[in-house]
């Protein structure tokens, strides 16, 4: 981990031929890279899931209210007062017909656009609670509060509104704690990735430690989405669901090709964590781990790529020679 940022970054202009420092807007190769962001505070370099497993339109099924599946996503318009007692708000809900193993899936990315004045609500569950939701959906039990009254299934509830968003952890139908509200949204656009086995989450690029992540105890989870609103302020798409997926918390960030063709070179990064820098040897046509301190004869072109978790950063990656 790097303490004296600046420090470093004197030390090796002093010991080493400047090449080039990465850019990470321009410089990825985004076709060959996983997902990834960078840090809107640091300029760090992070990635955000990989081998990714989109939720595709057939795994929606609808609770009730109305699904609209167009190009721009799935919108979801409520129409019914099912979900609160308070007749004066409509509601619909979504319900995703697919277990995620959190043991291989352990991000899962959710994009969506809402209404101002509405509520949207995702909400993660074990297997219990999707058994229960499976029942309902097939005509075997019907929907309300007398459903879940168990204390067996677990949810985890995040809801967002003009306030901002709100975790809620329940046991059946109590709270487990009390809620948090975790941010203020300067948008009603949001882009967010979880990690349900570390913890955190990022919205629109920021992120946040939120422990009560772990509180569903399931190596399976499921999806349930709910909008509402009150029916005085309904007017045309609610909320619109732009992406749903989920998938792998490391991967592979590929940096396009850089023309060192016949010179000799050295790859520095300055980092947090343990993300692993990789070259491809045109010679043996396979990559390789660089090593510290490690001088890279370049053939061709230097291709470079680096291996990282959710938990690393890379703030610098500095193409050097040998003085």
């Amino acid at each position: 981990m790097v303490d004296n940022y600046q420090k470093v970054l004197s030390d090796i202009y002093e010991q080493f031929n400047f090449v080039k420092t990465i850019n990470f807007s321009e410089d990825i190769d985004t076709e060959n890279s996983c997902y990834y962001q960078v840090d809107k505070d640091m300029g760090s370099l992070e990635i955000l899931i990989s081998e990714v497993n989109k939720i595709c339109l057939d795994d929606y099924i609808k609770v009730f209210g109305e699904l609209i599946l167009d190009n721009s996503g799935v919108i979801v318009k409520p129409t019914v007062n099912q979900e609160f007692g308070d007749i004066s708000y409509v509601s619909a809900s979504l319900f995703v017909d697919k277990y995620i193993n959190t043991n291989k899936n352990s991000m899962i990315v959710f994009n969506f656009e809402r209404q101002n004045g509405s509520f949207l609500l995702f909400r993660l569950c074990n297997k219990h609670f999707q058994q229960i939701m499976q029942r309902i959906i097939s005509g075997k039990a019907e929907y309300g509060k007398a459903a879940f009254s168990d204390k067996v299934s677990q949810t985890l509830d995040l809801i967002f509104s003009d306030s901002g968003l709100t975790i809620i952890p329940r046991i059946g139908i109590e709270l487990q704690q009390d809620s948090s509200i975790l941010m203020p949204l300067q948008s009603n656009i949001v882009e967010m990735s979880i990690n349900i086995k570390h913890n955190y989450l990022i919205i629109n690029g920021k992120k946040f430690r939120v422990p009560l992540l772990s509180a569903i105890d399931d190596d399976y989870t499921g999806i349930n989405i709910i909008s509402f609103i009150k029916q005085a302020q309904l007017n045309g798409e609610i909320a619109t669901i732009r992406e749903l997926s989920c998938g792998r918390a490391e991967g592979f960030v590929r940096l396009k090709d850089i023309s060192l063709e016949g010179r000799t070179a050295q790859v520095l990064a300055i980092y947090k964590g343990n993300p692993e820098l990789q070259y491809y040897d045109f010679k043996d046509n396979c990559w390789q781990i660089i090593k510290q301190n490690q001088t890279i004869d370049v053939e061709k072109a230097l291709r470079l790529r680096i291996r990282m978790g959710v938990e690393d950063q890379v703030l610098k990656v500095i193409i050097v020679e040998p003085k």
